[in-house]
């Protein structure tokens, strides 16, 4: 790791007219879509469908445009599906005796992503070292507690976030990741992080104060752009506005907000799925059985919660259907199935 704050401050502000994050207010899994309040419990998740029509692409524009101070990011004028989640995310305050803990010997906390024992799961270890947020790596373990990944960002982490964290902020950083098995790409990156605006994010639940962050990250060739919305209510947002190459420009967006949901009247679940084998080294299989017919989505997203696999987008008929994963780099994936306002979701590995 090596990296440079760019700026402390753009411009001089009364302390009460924005957001200001202290090293006292990070969670392990704090610099995110949720905020740098813990995701804790049940989440509506909106999303757009990335389907690339010039009247989403133009919304999403219009909100990444609206940059500095004072602004309002409205994301109820996007058109959005709309699905319960519950994050299965566990802070851990002292990261001793975790999986993998021998590995990160400087980490003051760490995170659990999953549920051990039932199924695969992830341990994110991380510090906080003087004025930065630094992410060290982690560990992804299989329902039988048999290591499958690790990775480090090399050479000593990868900084989140800088403190105070806060309009103006800014950094660079770059390094490599050392991951086993090794995958089959160049995992060398560099990014740049910048607090670009403040005011004020709109979702269905309510109005909430926020700042907007701005990620340009280069890995094995490619340069992606995302936006963050931060805030301290567990309410968040994320844009992405990707040049995939001359002519070609992939365009999504999502939000959350903290909302109890439930499950239907009678306990049922309108679907179900699986996937084998797993972990896999090429392709693996989803299974799936839908109770009733109706239109359906299903997607795989990597450990960052990206989308990088569409399989199905429609209806989807009763029963019992099969779809194929392929070309995945190694790494921890989550396929998720939507329906009629319901989701259910499975984990897998790919290690070569």
């Amino acid at each position: 790791m090596r990296y440079v704050i760019l700026a402390a401050a753009l411009c001089a502000l009364p302390a009460s007219a924005q957001l200001s994050f202290t090293a006292d207010d990070y969670r392990p899994s704090g610099f995110s879509e949720y905020g740098f309040a813990e995701a804790d419990g049940p989440l509506l998740l909106y999303s757009t469908d990335a389907s690339g029509t010039s009247a989403s692409d133009s919304a999403i524009d219009a909100l990444i445009a609206r940059t500095g101070a004072d602004q309002t990011w409205d994301f109820t004028v996007l058109e959005t599906t709309a699905v319960p989640i519950t994050p299965d995310r566990r802070v851990l305050e002292d990261p001793a005796g975790l999986p993998g803990a021998d590995l990160f010997t400087t980490a003051t906390a760490a995170y659990e992503d999953g549920r051990p024992g039932v199924d695969y799961v992830s341990y994110t270890y991380a510090r906080v070292d003087g004025d930065s947020l630094i992410t060290l790596g982690s560990v992804t373990l299989d329902s039988t507690s048999t290591v499958v990944l690790q990775s480090r960002y090399t050479p000593d982490g990868r900084v989140q976030a800088t403190f105070p964290f806060t309009f103006g902020t800014s950094f660079e950083d770059e390094g490599d990741v050392d991951a086993s098995p090794r995958p089959l790409v160049d995992l060398s990156w560099s990014e740049t992080v910048e607090v670009v605006g403040y005011g004020t994010l709109v979702v269905p639940s309510g109005s909430y104060e926020c700042l907007m962050v701005r990620r340009t990250e280069t890995s094995d060739g490619f340069t992606t752009s995302g936006y963050t919305w931060v805030t301290a209510d567990r309410a968040g947002a994320v844009a992405v506005n990707n040049e995939l190459g001359p002519g070609r420009t992939f365009r999504e967006a999502r939000f959350y907000e903290p909302r109890i949901v439930t499950a239907l009247e009678d306990g049922s679940r309108l679907a179900s799925l699986s996937v084998a084998p797993n972990p896999t080294a090429s392709t693996s299989t989803v299974r799936l059985s839908v109770l009733e017919a109706g239109p359906a989505r299903v997607a795989v997203y990597d450990a960052l919660g990206r989308e990088v696999a569409a399989l199905h987008d429609g209806v989807l008929g009763a029963g019992d259907h099969g779809f194929s994963t392929s070309r995945l780099t190694p790494g921890l994936y989550v396929v998720r199935i939507e329906v009629q306002g319901h989701a259910e979701t499975a984990r897998f590995v790919v290690a070569r």
